[in-house]
């Protein structure tokens, strides 16, 4: 079971913000995720009150305008959980409260 998912939700035909079922059983099992998609998605998510995880990811990337600087952003966060934290590590700061 992972303890992360990297979510992508990138649909260029379409505008509005998307949310599939993929990123909601992440949202329900507590689980950390990064999503690749339209930027704001995840001030869309905090907007309905969802909580994300500010203090494993840098978030900032969610307000990058161009997609492959976003992808950027978002592989040199990967990469930086995959090198610097074991499971354990991962365990402990998700169900840590």
């Amino acid at each position: 079971m992972s303890e992360y998912n990297k979510m992508k939700q990138k649909n260029p035909w379409w505008d509005e913000c998307m949310i599939s079922e993929k990123l909601y059983k992440n949202l329900f099992s507590k689980r950390p995720f990064i999503i690749l998609g339209q930027k704001g998605s995840l001030k869309f998510l905090h907007e309905l009150g969802f909580k994300t995880f500010p203090f494993l990811f840098d978030e900032s990337y969610d307000n990058i305008d161009d997609y492959n600087l976003r992808f950027r952003a978002i592989t040199s966060q990967i990469k930086k959980i995959v090198t610097t934290m074991t499971i354990n590590d991962l365990h402990n700061i998700i169900y840590s409260d």
